[in-house]
C-alpha cells in the first residue's frame, strides 16, 4: 500500500541511506543484505509470471486458435520480456 512505500521512505531518509538495501544494512546488518535483493527477485518474478498467466488466459480466450501455452509464451516474449529488458 502507499503507507506502507511511505514508511519505508521515512526509515531510509532518517537512518541516512539511499534505498532499501542500505536501510537493512544500517539496522539489520551487512551480512544479511543479500536477503534484501533476492526477495526483490523473487517478487518480480512471481509478477511477470501472474502477468503473464494473466493475460495468457485472455488472449487465448480471445484468440480462440491458440492455446494457453501458446499465448502465455506469446505475450512473454513479446510484451513482458521487452518490458522486463528495459533500462532505467
Amino acid at each position: 500500500s502507499a503507507y506502507t512505500f511511505i514508511l519505508v521512505g521515512q526509515s531510509v531518509d532518517k537512518a541516512g541511506g539511499t534505498d532499501f538495501k542500505g536501510l537493512w544494512q544500517r539496522t539489520v546488518g551487512t551480512k544479511s543484505a543479500w536477503v534484501v535483493d533476492t526477495i526483490i527477485i523473487c517478487l518480480a518474478f512471481s509478477a511477470v509470471v501472474m502477468y503473464g498467466c494473466f493475460l495468457g488466459d485472455l488472449f487465448s480466450a480471445l484468440v480462440p486458435q491458440l492455446t494457453r501455452t501458446t499465448a502465455i509464451l506469446a505475450v512473454t516474449g513479446t510484451v513482458l520480456l521487452p518490458l522486463a529488458l528495459q533500462r532505467d
